[in-house]
């Protein structure tokens, strides 16, 4: 399981460099960067899948707030553009 998800991470992340890979210092390189990070997570779980991930903390849910507020900004510079 761990090795689809990275799979399925990998593949993700590589669309996502390949077709938007725009480095400009605008709110576009969030975009980037997410996909960079997205392919190395893919690119860890697929050849490291034996490592245990972190229980959930408070870190943890201040993390995934920063995510859904990074989302919701790309989501509202999408529909404005």
């Amino acid at each position: 399981m761990v090795a689809l998800n990275g799979l399925i991470l990998l593949i993700s992340g590589l669309i996502i460099v390949r077709f938007h890979n725009f480095w400009n210092l605008n709110w576009t390189l969030i975009i980037t960067i997410l996909g960079w990070l997205v392919f190395l997570t893919g690119t860890f779980r697929l050849f490291v899948p034996g490592t245990k991930q972190a229980k959930e903390n408070t870190f943890t849910k201040i993390f995934l707030v920063i995510l859904f507020l990074i989302g919701g900004f790309i989501t509202y510079k999408s529909y404005i553009n």
